[in-house]
């Protein structure tokens, strides 16, 4: 995982720099937020580059204990896995997956296969050597009418499950009650945000669950207030993820992104107060991991 992190890191950095040399200047970056349940403009590459070296290590960590928290259940073992990502950007939560599954799963370069939906096609898509079993879908799920695969037994909303317009989550649940699923059991992993929104995150989880119950059959083995989160806020993922890791220099650097606005170097100062707001450290302590994990399972007949 750690040469992983950093060769990737290094890619991203390399061509967030570049681009940052011949652009406008970095004014989108002051607005990045997800504040009031905001998104940032993924339709910019500058905007995506910067999201990656401030997020892509935390949660692909994150996404790493949620995957082997959901094999230490034992839910799915000796079964084909299937996972279908809903807004999955460049697939970290598929990085997260194959470092767990490595650990916990026997050959599941093999037994596994992974599709993501995303509404942009983002750089950095990555199948680890694993293209033939690894699918990425330049889509927007607000025109599904049906999923297009009936065997998919995990479905994970990585940090998207509010990311989505309500008549589009309600386009994505009718096309749900419209898929006959196949496997008789279904895990549903979902990655909150913050805080803030794990109110609005449980309803539009709840409102699923409920489409599997109500629609298809399935119990939900887990309480519908549950989820996971770590006792000691305040320690380093680094801890707890084996092989975690941040590049020192990149850190540093991210944390003073605002030097390498062109037009911070030409005038020799910020546009306005706002445009501190781009130097942010990346997602580096456990206080960020929350997610659910649901089970659903079919009665055999």
């Amino acid at each position: 995982m750690r040469d992983f992190i950093k060769d990737k890191l290094d890619t991203v950095y390399n061509d967030f720099c570049e681009a940052a040399k011949v652009s406008d200047g970095l004014c989108p970056l002051k607005d990045f937020s997800f504040a009031g349940g905001e998104s940032p403009d993924y339709s910019d590459p500058l905007v995506r580059k910067y999201y990656m070296l401030k997020y892509f290590p935390g949660y692909m960590a994150e996404y790493y204990l949620m995957y082997e928290h959901l094999f230490d259940e034992k839910f799915l073992s000796n079964t084909v896995i299937n996972i279908l990502s809903l807004g999955c950007g460049c697939g970290v939560d598929y990085w997260g997956f194959h470092f767990a599954a490595t650990k916990k799963v026997k050959n599941h370069q093999k037994s596994s296969s992974y599709t993501g939906y995303d509404i942009i096609d983002w750089e950095y898509r990555d199948s680890m050597g694993h293209d033939k079993h690894v699918f990425f879908e330049t889509e927007d799920i607000g025109n599904l009418k049906k999923l297009d695969y009936d065997k998919y037994n995990i479905i994970v909303f990585p940090k998207s499950i509010s990311d989505f317009p309500d008549e589009v989550f309600a386009t994505l649940l009718k096309a749900i009650e419209n898929t006959k699923f196949k496997k008789k059991k279904i895990a549903i992993l979902c990655s909150f945000m913050t805080n803030d929104s794990k109110k609005y995150d449980f309803n539009r989880l709840t409102r699923l669950v409920k489409v599997f119950e109500e629609q298809h059959g399935y119990k939900c083995l887990d309480k519908a207030n549950e989820y996971f989160h770590m006792k000691d806020k305040d320690v380093g993922l680094n801890t707890v993820v084996p092989g975690f890791d941040y590049t020192l220099p990149i850190k540093k650097t991210i944390f003073k992104t605002l030097e390498n606005c062109p037009n911070f170097i030409e005038n020799g100062k910020s546009c306005d107060q706002e445009c501190s707001n781009m130097n942010q450290y990346p997602i580096l302590k456990t206080k960020y991991v929350n997610y659910a994990i649901r089970r659903l399972k079919k009665d055999q007949k």
